[in-house]
């Protein structure tokens, strides 16, 4: 399936979320760690959920997750691409061909961090208003292969 490489502001842009790299511990709320963009790449990997189905980001979280690293498959993290751009940040087409998915984006906020490093504060806002903005999609059955959770709206 080709894709349009512009991101409509109406696109549900979902986030893969990991217990307990992203999740608090009461398993209830984002941790601002979902959507801090990675150290040296400075992007947050999400999918454009629009074109795909939640089984297949289901899938893709599962086959990507180390539980032993602390990153166990745990739900979504669900934005659509005009509140990510009302925080001046910007969704980027990205698709990951090597691992199949063709849905693959970066939410960029502007900065790249370096390993260890806190975000400056305008950035670091940017990244808590998208953990507040963010619908919390808890996966009632992790150990399935099929989404078996609320509908995304």
């Amino acid at each position: 399936m080709d894709l349009p490489d512009d991101i409509d502001d109406l696109e549900k842009i979902v986030r893969i979320l990991f217990y307990s790299a992203m999740v608090t511990k009461d398993r209830q709320s984002l941790r601002p760690n979902a959507y801090r963009p990675q150290a040296e790449k400075g992007g947050v990997s999400v999918m454009r959920q629009s074109y795909c189905t939640p089984t297949f980001c289901k899938r893709h979280g599962k086959k990507i997750q180390s539980p032993r690293n602390n990153r166990a498959y745990f739900g979504f993290g669900l934005l659509t691409a005009d509140i990510i751009r009302s925080f001046d940040a910007d969704i980027v087409y990205t698709p990951d061909i090597e691992n199949n998915n063709p849905y693959h984006a970066d939410i960029e906020i502007g900065y790249i961090p370096t390993k260890g490093e806190q975000l400056p504060a305008e950035y670091q806002l940017k990244v808590d208003r998208m953990v507040e903005a963010a619908k919390l999609y808890i996966d009632p059955r992790p150990d399935s292969n099929k989404w078996e959770g609320k509908a995304f709206l």
